[in-house]
């Protein structure tokens, strides 16, 4: 039954999606991705993004291959509902930084999540999993976020991180 998939559980079905070419709305919330090494992640951030509005992401070039299989399953369908394009030397990111306010989640030092006042439109900048937000990165935010924990742990895994940042950007009116 695995002829047609590399996963050890595969869902059962196959689906044939055209790939098409999209490009970022700017009058809304971007979230941009910077250096996501695991697939699971990527596709349970996706799944996050979505359940919160989030529908404009960007990936640079470090993260990983959103059409990884890992990625879409744990997407769901969230992968083709999105708004996904890929940016590479930074062109995508530079246009977001003339146009709207960038808000970079830190592990520690930055302003707390609850006290930070959200824009209707700005991007948010998550970074790997090792390695955090590239420095090149941070230094072109406007702000840097954290979220508060008791500190028994060293940090948060990024799709956790994500989540819990949606929520509390998420418009809930």
């Amino acid at each position: 039954n695995n002829y047609c998939s590399q996963l050890d559980n595969p869902e059962g079905i196959i689906a044939i999606y055209k790939i098409e070419k999209k490009t970022i709305n700017f009058s809304g919330k971007v979230l941009y991705l910077n250096n996501i090494s695991d697939p699971g992640n990527l596709g349970t951030i996706f799944r996050s993004a979505l359940a919160f509005g989030i529908k404009n992401i960007v990936v640079d070039e470090k993260t990983v291959d959103i059409y990884n299989l890992k990625t879409i399953q744990a997407s769901k369908d969230a992968l083709f509902k999105l708004n996904i394009v890929k940016d590479k030397n930074q062109k995508i990111f530079e246009k977001i930084k003339r146009k709207m306010t960038i808000f970079a989640s830190v592990v520690s030092g930055g302003e707390k999540l609850q006290d930070c006042q959200s824009e209707k439109n700005f991007c948010l900048i998550l970074g790997g999993e090792s390695l955090g937000i590239e420095e090149k990165f941070l230094e072109m935010a406007d702000k840097k976020i954290t979220i508060e924990t008791n500190g028994e742990m060293e940090s948060l895994n990024v799709a956790i991180s994500a989540g819990i940042m949606f929520y509390y950007f998420f418009d809930k009116k």
